[in-house]
């Protein structure tokens, strides 16, 4: 028997009701699963999206820095200063890779050995299964995606040396930039301890000199008996309890000017000096008793200085590099989950 037309009518609109219904499950969901994915990013460069996973791992670095490097309490603006500081740092990851398929840069075999034993180093740093700890699962990775951000920071490295196959170490100037450090930084290379006296006046300090001179009174005995700076309460002991009466001319009033410290670096075990004029109106003799050399081997010393030199100078070379390929990138921020860029001028 066919339906009365007010049936079909009401089966119509109960049809309608159910069609529009999962028309609208499909159309939140739908929005649900693109809005999910808009917040799993915190931007793109070049189109590739820059991971909120990969921002955490850098995030969680520059707290550590901020806070036991420039000793930052926790504060709001120090977690901003922090997101910003891995964002900055997501975002030259993410171009300098981005250049790797142009370059013909791609991980071997032995790469991927070393992403391995990278692998294996960071969960023993961030995997604490005795007290149930995972920092890596904290940050938002699974085994899969924390090894393929391995993966990316070995590319890095690879891109990194590729592009500065052609750098050439000036031999001439990193010979002159040891020089420069030694000259800037003799006073803590050497300890050049001396007998030490201070008296307020002019007249005094030469008669002090003179009686060295001409009565060969000791340096050390007139020192005790003249010297404002003698206090043997605040003076250090041996292991015989005797005052040890030496100190570094660095903590005397003679460090006030650097040309009194200059005096003093140039002259040698036995010397005295003539009378000096400080810089607080007092006048000064010194003997020099011993000096100390704080570098036990300079062909070591140098050795490394010139190696933390060329390091320098090649991050530097690469960094000009970077920085044009981060110029030439279409770098977009995902104002959802970065907010605006700040300004903390």
């Amino acid at each position: 028997m066919a339906k009365k037309p007010k049936a079909n009518s009401h089966d119509n609109t109960i049809r309608n009701v159910i069609i529009g219904f999962c028309v609208l499950i499909l159309i939140v969901g739908t929005a649900l699963v693109w809005n999910n994915r808009d917040l799993n990013h915190v931007g793109t460069v070049d189109g590739e999206r820059m991971t909120l996973t990969h921002l955490n791992f850098y995030f969680n670095e520059a707290q550590e820095q901020l806070m036991f490097q420039f000793q930052m309490q926790p504060s709001i603006e120090m977690e901003s200063w922090a997101r910003e500081i891995a964002f900055d740092t997501l975002v030259d990851l993410y171009v300098v890779t981005g250049r790797a398929a142009g370059l013909g840069v791609a991980l071997t075999d032995e790469d991927q050995a070393t992403v391995q034993e990278l692998v294996d180093l960071n969960r023993q740093m961030f995997v604490i299964e005795e007290f149930d700890i995972d920092m890596i699962s904290a940050m938002g990775f699974s085994d899969r995606t924390f090894r393929q951000f391995v993966e990316k920071l070995v590319l890095y490295d690879l891109v990194r040396e590729h592009a500065l196959a052609d750098f050439v170490l000036d031999e001439v100037a990193l010979t002159e930039a040891y020089e420069q450090y030694l000259e800037e930084n003799f006073l803590f290379l050497t300890d050049v301890m001396v007998h030490y006296i201070e008296v307020e006046t002019q007249t005094l300090a030469e008669s002090i000199l003179t009686q060295m001179v001409t009565a060969g009174t000791s340096f050390a005995e007139l020192m005790r008996e003249h010297s404002i700076a003698y206090e043997p309460g605040l003076m250090p002991v041996d292991d015989d309890g005797e005052i040890i009466e030496t100190v570094n001319v660095r903590f005397t009033n003679l460090a006030q000017n650097t040309d009194h410290l200059a005096l003093a670096y140039g002259m040698e075990v036995g010397n005295i000096s003539s009378v000096l004029e400080l810089d607080n109106g007092n006048f000064a003799i010194i003997e020099i008793v011993e000096i100390n050399e704080m570098v036990e081997d300079f062909e070591e010393f140098e050795r490394e200085f010139r190696e933390w030199q060329e390091g320098m100078w090649r991050e530097e070379s690469f960094r000009d590099i970077a920085n044009t390929w981060r110029a030439e990138a279409n770098i977009a921020r995902n104002t959802r989950i970065m907010g605006p860029e700040p300004d903390f001028e």
